[in-house]
């Protein structure tokens, strides 16, 4: 009988053996609970500092699922297309976002041909640089790269400035090109009659590997004093008076001492 009894005691809630398993298993949950809401704190404060890193990022960025949903995306991206914040927000489809794109006039072409145009990049597996021009003028700079799984992560940079002052250099850099065939000497001067513009003939002759090296320089750099200041002041006088000096007879003396006789 005592041994019947030890062991419905030990089978039936309640008892000593099982209320320690209970107690145990509570205590399992109550720590297990604790560390699930102690991973998703940590999960958020990870997400929080990400988030404000890529807004301070320059370019735009936005990530896409495979069912052409965003999945992230910073502030600059909106901005490049003149969007608002919730036009991007997570879940917003590519085709809901090409429209206000278009909307706003920020959509390089229709919304459709737009959405070809993305489903054929998407094609690729690797990696795509593009550059889109928009409706108003600006251009885009466009880094793509398809994700495993189908979605894609691109950066999106607005490059008209970048653009412009490259147009810039290589019309310089032509010209340059053109003025150092030249064989006689040229160059320009600014106002207080420093060297902006030089070509090679005189760089060479003035002992410098590159025309570059005379750029900010004047002619007290390479002349004694008294002919300098000659120099300096028929080219104020031209200022002054605005009457051009023509085949104005003249005595140099290149780096290696050899006196030359120019007209200027």
């Amino acid at each position: 009988m005592r041994k019947h009894s030890a062991k419905k005691n030990i089978d039936q809630p309640g008892s000593g053996e099982f209320s320690a398993l209970a107690r145990l298993a509570k205590i399992a949950g109550e720590f297990a609970g604790q560390d699930e809401k102690t991973t998703i704190d940590t999960l958020m404060v990870q997400a929080l500092r990400y988030e404000t890193a890529m807004d301070k990022i320059s370019q735009g960025i936005c990530f896409f699922d495979g069912n052409e949903c965003v999945v992230m995306s910073n502030r600059r991206y909106a901005e490049i297309y003149n969007l608002r914040p919730e036009d991007v927000t997570p879940g917003t489809s590519l085709r809901a976002i090409a429209e206000r794109r278009s909307a706003v006039g920020t959509c390089p072409m229709s919304v459709d041909d737009y959405l070809v145009w993305c489903d054929s990049v998407n094609l690729d597996t690797q990696s795509k640089n593009r550059t889109l021009e928009l409706k108003d003028g600006r251009m885009i700079h466009i880094c793509h790269q398809p994700m495993l799984g189908g979605g894609w992560i691109a950066t999106h940079e607005d490059i008209t400035e970048l653009k412009a002052k490259r147009a810039v250099a290589d019309e310089l850099l032509s010209l340059q090109t053109l003025i150092d065939l030249v064989p006689d000497y040229l160059w320009v001067k600014d106002r207080d009659s420093r060297f902006v513009v030089v070509n090679k003939a005189l760089a060479s002759d003035w002992g410098r590997a590159h025309p570059s090296e005379i750029v900010g320089l004047n002619d007290f750099d390479f002349h004694p004093p008294e002919v300098a200041a000659d120099f300096r002041a028929c080219e104020q006088e031209v200022l002054r008076t605005g009457n051009p000096l023509i085949d104005r007879e003249e005595s140099v003396f290149d780096s290696e001492g050899n006196q030359k006789w120019i007209l200027s």
